[in-house]
């Protein structure tokens, strides 16, 4: 059986940027980065009620999440959101981090 979900990662290129979107746009408790030598990523973790959003950035052009860029970099993310700012349902057409 499937249980509760933990978080969700997404890479992006401008880890400032996606951040401070998350922080400052949508009010969410977003932590400071912090960087994984061993994964070859620093990430910063966007805290919601039920699960969070890790956003990963490459730490080194070595780092799979650069390869990853390298391959995807125009990337749409459409993610949906409830009772964001008191509103019953929102949806967020995030902007391509560059």
């Amino acid at each position: 059986m499937i249980g509760r979900l933990n978080h969700v990662a997404i890479a992006v290129p401008d880890l400032e940027k996606a951040a401070r979107t998350y922080r400052e746009t949508l009010g969410a408790k977003v932590s400071p980065p912090t960087a994984q030598p061993a994964h070859g990523v620093t990430v910063v973790f966007v805290e919601l009620p039920n699960a969070k959003i890790e956003l990963l950035h490459p730490l080194g052009q070595s780092s799979p999440i650069a390869k990853f860029l390298e391959r995807n970099p125009v990337l749409s993310r459409s993610i949906r959101l409830r009772n964001v700012a008191r509103l019953a349902k929102c949806q967020l057409q995030c902007q391509v981090w560059k």
